[in-house]
């Protein structure tokens, strides 16, 4: 999943092959992971990013269409 490109990423949390919430935590990691080299986060809103990944998984598993400003 890590290896991913972003349309591919939104398709597979789109078609439930993958929860939203964990390809946020994913990219989370690679994103503080790469900083200490790139420095190239002023900050992560962590806590936000999950939540609104957690509102698009239970938006998916209400049968909810989720559109561009989503995923």
């Amino acid at each position: 999943m890590s290896f991913l490109d972003a349309t591919d990423l939104r398709d597979a949390v789109r078609s439930r092959k993958v929860k939203a919430t964990k390809a946020v935590a994913g990219v989370l990691a690679r994103a503080k992971a790469a900083n200490a080299q790139l420095n190239a986060f002023h900050e992560l809103l962590e806590d936000e990013a999950m939540r609104d990944a957690a509102a698009i998984d239970a938006a998916i598993a209400a049968g909810r269409e989720i559109g561009r400003a989503h995923v």
